[in-house]
């Protein structure tokens, strides 16, 4: 049961506490321990909400664990979350403690922010962190007692990670070979799920890329490889070496990866202008992952043909950090105005949380009126809990017309809260 004064609660920041452990503050051992797909969210938050801890709210996510709570409660929450932890992954609590954050006040404030504005993931401006975050804040709610002060947070967060995304450009740009690849791919063929895929030869960059390919919607791909690698995996094609075969393959692909098996280039200029010529000069995307290069040079001459090697591909991806790392700074500059601005804003007030008090409130009056009363009836019970209900609006409005306060503007809120309407039935899910 949320407690009758959490909502008065200072809105300022100060009494906002997190503990975390992420991928950057632990060893491997502890980072694939609790990362592993032990750690269940519903659990912890099931196991540290409490009476005592009041509302404790999570963020789960493949290398993020934290929890917030109230400053006032931090020395109980932080025991049991260590202890908690420690018996879920076997592993000491001391331990787990000293790889974890702790942080209070306006310091935790802003990390949070920037946690939801994908400041502080592995991928500066990753897209996916704020969706995490508010299914992480769903479970929360589903499990924690209602909180005014954490949902007022929250939803504040959530706006500054929208302004974060509409004003910089944090989350634009490659940040890997594989992004700057399938960047490179949409903007030569658009959506990739009308996309063929094409691997000629094989080694684990082309088996790594074409997952990521059909990952971002490419519906197949199509191998040609030695008789070795087509014994141990029957579902791949294996192409024979005739030149109109070549071409037929990569004339029936729209990306097509090509490895190095010998000193001799796997793609020439005569096969890919073949194959262009058979597609209707429809562009091609080749991905040249040879060292030395499995594509002949003068391919890059033919109009439809656009050829990248691995230097290309991660110079791109290298341009990429470098945006995202300029545009973190704008969204510093952002994070900061928007602290300041949480300082001087009151929270929206929950009207969820209010009805939930109020009805706990004539719940349990009523209640106790019928143990101290148990002769009384149901009807004089509420009678009685109605009539002490009302005794302190009815002394607050007396004493405000006898001080001469008592406009019709205030008069008129009290009947409207007070009196029931014509006409208004009544909402019965209301409480």
């Amino acid at each position: 049961m949320s407690s009758m004064n959490e909502g008065h609660i200072e809105s300022n920041g100060d009494n906002f506490s997190l503990i975390g452990i992420n991928y950057g503050s632990c060893p491997p051992l502890i980072r694939s321990t609790i990362f592993g797909g032990e750690t269940d969210l519903s659990i912890i938050l099931t196991s540290l909400n409490s009476e005592e801890n009041k509302s404790v709210y999570g963020v789960l996510t493949c290398d993020r664990l934290e929890i917030y709570f109230c400053k006032s409660v931090f020395s109980r929450v932080q025991l049991d979350f260590f202890n908690l932890l420690a018996a879920r992954t076997n592993l000491d609590p001391r331990d787990l403690e000293r790889v974890a954050y702790k942080l209070s006040g306006k310091v935790a404030l802003k990390h949070f922010f920037k946690v939801v504005s994908a400041m502080e993931s592995q991928v500066i401006g990753e897209p996916q962190i704020l969706g995490q975050v508010r299914t992480c804040e769903q479970i929360s709610r589903s499990i924690a007692p209602a909180s005014i002060f954490l949902n007022h947070i929250f939803k504040y967060a959530f706006s500054v990670a929208k302004r974060v995304k509409n004003e910089t450009k944090i989350s634009e740009g490659p940040t890997s070979l594989a992004a700057a690849a399938i960047r490179v791919a949409r903007n030569i063929n658009g959506e990739l799920t009308s996309c063929n895929g094409l691997i000629f030869g094989l080694d684990e960059t082309a088996i790594f890329l074409a997952e990521q390919f059909e990952q971002a919607g490419v519906k197949k791909f199509i191998t040609a490889a030695s008789a070795e690698f087509k014994s141990k995996n029957p579902n791949v094609l294996k192409a024979d070496l005739q030149l109109e075969a070549h071409s037929q393959l990569i004339a029936n692909s729209d990306v097509a990866l090509i490895c190095n098996n010998d000193t001799n280039y796997t793609i020439t200029k005569k096969m890919v202008s073949s194959a262009l010529r058979l597609r209707k000069y429809k562009p091609l995307f080749i991905i040249d992952l040879g060292v030395p290069g499995a594509v002949e040079p003068s391919v890059e001459s033919l109009d439809a043909a656009f050829v990248y090697n691995l230097e290309n591909l991660e110079q791109l991806a290298v341009e990429g950090i470098e945006k995202r790392v300029l545009e973190k700074q704008k969204a510093e500059g952002i994070i900061l105005e928007e602290l300041e601005t949480f300082y001087l804003r009151p929270p929206n007030r929950d009207i969820g949380v209010l009805a939930r008090e109020i009805r706990e409130a004539l719940e349990n009056e009523l209640q106790s009126m019928l143990e101290q009363k148990p002769n009384l009836s149901v009807r004089d019970a509420c009678y009685l809990v109605l009539k002490k209900f009302l005794h302190q609006p009815l002394k607050v409005t007396r004493e405000l017309s006898e001080n001469d306060q008592l406009n019709s503007e205030t008069e008129k809120l009290i009947r409207n809260l007070l009196i029931p309407q014509n006409g208004d039935k009544g909402d019965q899910n209301e409480f």
